[in-house]
């Protein structure tokens, strides 16, 4: 093994905890108080826009995390682990490509099933007729 390389789990488990983090930030947003003085910050809301600090009369603001900016991060994953589709390059950069990809191609398909098993759940840009 080349000892550059980093194993396959520990990427897949990156991976993982990116999404789970980007997940759990989209469904559990965090608040911060807008108050100069006020570092406030937490994931409740006792009272809607209110900043919960005594004394203080800041108002809340969430960090938005959009299912658009999910899916795109998602889309940009799945794409980056698929070996199947290579850019329009010339035959011979073609070639180049998948001859370097050849030993990573079973780590690289392991990453993108993980990554287009997680994307199924996400319903950005599906239309129902």
């Amino acid at each position: 093994k080349d000892m550059n390389t980093l194993p396959a789990s520990y990427i897949a488990n990156r991976i993982k905890l990116i999404m789970k983090k980007m997940l759990k930030d989209y469904y559990e947003p965090t608040y911060t108080c807008g108050e100069s003085g006020c570092n406030w910050s937490g994931k409740t809301l006792l009272n809607p826009g209110q900043c919960l600090n005594k004394g203080c009369n800041g108002a809340l603001r969430a960090k938005v995390l959009s299912e658009k900016g999910v899916t795109d991060t998602f889309n940009y994953l799945e794409r980056l682990f698929n070996t199947e589709k290579i850019p329009k390059v010339s035959a011979e950069q073609s070639k180049q490509i998948k001859d370097a990809l050849e030993p990573y191609k079973p780590i690289y398909n392991k990453l993108f099933s993980l990554v287009t098993h997680a994307r199924s759940f996400n319903g950005y840009g599906k239309v129902d007729l």
